[in-house]
């Protein structure tokens, strides 16, 4: 219990003391003055960014990321579930578009009431939680805590996590792996873990990147069969233990799914209905980032403070 208070407490740390101008000064995660036209007084407002932005796809950031929980505040506003988005050209899917998210928990807090300073925080609270669950996964693994703390700040100031901070695919990514945890202790914690599982994938799927869960799901087959023959020992005698737990993770995949399912039939159904043209370049588009590829840091840019700017809590007419 010590060690994991200790540990927990330097994940928080390390990610204070990165994030030091975000959580404690007036500086912004926001990419949106690098974009000409997001910010109303012309390319980049009464702001002059200067350095690199802070996240690598900055256009999808600003026109995506930042607008929607402003898009699902306003129809929870108007009383209507988050289902269509009337804005964009003739109308858009909301509730099953991938880019939105918009029943993931980890947005839910920043959609209740948007502003530019509930997503930094929202944004650093996704590193936190990535990191402790990679912490989690660590020690199922066997590290100690040393080992699993440094697992969880490598994960969650690594490349991947730091430069795309601000974009919908962590809503899924967080979950992967407390999934791959919770299906570890299958075996051993039964009913509990499995709740978590289901809890894990739930969450996970609601924010709509399946590619992640795929991924996920196919590391945590290969690792729940490695781990019952390790226990096992050689011979055919891991294989009754295997199965258990391969069955109890299957059952609370599942209710996951069933979890999930509210948000994945819509985004089945604006898939199905999507041009093979968006489908194949959705497909085929990846990109690798080694892990702390760059120093983790927060935008040099301090939060807008124009009228009608993202950061004031009011949208701009674009959005």
């Amino acid at each position: 219990m010590v060690g994991r208070g200790l540990a927990s407490a330097a994940l928080a740390l390390a990610l204070a003391v990165a994030f030091a101008p975000v959580l404690f000064g007036d500086r912004t995660l926001s990419s949106a003055a690098w974009v000409p036209g997001a910010l109303p007084d012309g390319p980049v407002g009464d702001v002059r960014p200067s350095g690199p932005p802070p996240v690598r796809d900055v256009e999808g950031a600003t026109w995506v990321d930042e607008p929607a929980p402003y898009l699902v505040h306003r129809e929870l506003e108007r009383g209507s579930l988050p289902i269509w988005n009337a804005a964009e050209g003739l109308g858009i899917a909301l509730l099953g578009n991938p880019n939105m998210a918009a029943l993931s928990p980890l947005a839910w807090a920043v959609e209740s009431a948007p502003s530019a300073r509930a997503q930094d925080f929202a944004w650093i609270a996704r590193l936190l939680l990535l990191g402790w669950f990679t912490m989690g996964l660590a020690r199922e693994l066997g590290a100690g805590w040393p080992g699993a703390l440094a697992a969880g700040i490598a994960l969650a100031l690594g490349g991947q996590s730091v430069q795309w901070i601000q974009h919908h695919p962590l809503n899924t990514d967080v979950f992967v792996p407390a999934a791959l945890w919770a299906a570890l202790a299958t075996g051993r914690r039964g009913r509990r873990a499995q709740a978590y599982l289901s809890l894990a994938v739930g969450a996970g799927l609601l924010g709509l990147k399946p590619q992640s869960a795929i991924m996920g799901g196919f590391f945590g087959l290969v690792v729940l069969l490695a781990a019952a023959r390790d226990r096992a020992g050689k011979g055919a005698a891991w294989l009754a233990p295997a199965g258990r737990s391969l069955s109890r993770a299957m059952v609370a995949t599942a209710l996951g799914l069933g979890v999930a399912a509210v948000a994945l039939l819509p985004f089945a159904e604006a898939y199905d209905q999507a041009s093979g043209l968006v489908r194949a370049a959705r497909t085929t588009q990846s990109e690798f980032t080694l892990p702390v590829a760059a120093p983790p840091g927060p935008s040099p840019v301090p939060h807008p403070t124009s009228p009608g700017s993202a950061a004031t809590g009011r949208v701009n007419s674009d959005w």
